[in-house]
C-alpha cells in the first residue's frame, strides 16, 4: 500500500495527492507510520538521464504492509485514512 504526498496541482490552486514525495515528506512520514504501530519502507525514485528531460531524484515513495487478503488491506487503509494519511491501494 502506497501513501500518497500531497503536491500542488499544476492546474490550480489545489493540492492533489502524488504516489512519491520529496525526502523531507518521506522522512517525516515514516515517522508517523512509525508512532502509528506501521512499518513503512522509503524507495527513492531516481529520474533516467534522458536527452531532454532533467534528471536526478524523481521523489520518494512510502509503502506499508503486505497483505494476504483484500479484506486485510481495506482495513489497514481505513485505519491509515482515520490517522491522517492518504493510502492507495494496489
Amino acid at each position: 500500500m502506497t501513501i500518497q504526498a500531497p503536491v500542488q496541482s499544476p492546474f490550480g490552486a489545489g493540492v492533489e495527492e502524488a504516489e512519491a514525495g520529496s525526502p523531507a515528506w518521506a522522512q517525516q512520514t515514516e515517522t508517523s507510520l512509525k508512532v502509528d504501530g506501521f512499518d513503512p519502507t522509503a524507495t527513492a525514485l531516481p529520474w533516467p538521464n534522458y536527452a531532454d528531460a532533467p534528471r536526478g531524484l524523481m521523489g520518494v515513495r512510502v509503502r506499508v504492509g503486505q497483505f494476504a487478503t483484500q479484506a486485510t488491506r481495506t482495513d489497514e487503509a481505513a485505519t491509515l485514512t482515520s490517522d491522517g494519511f492518504a493510502p492507495l491501494v494496489e
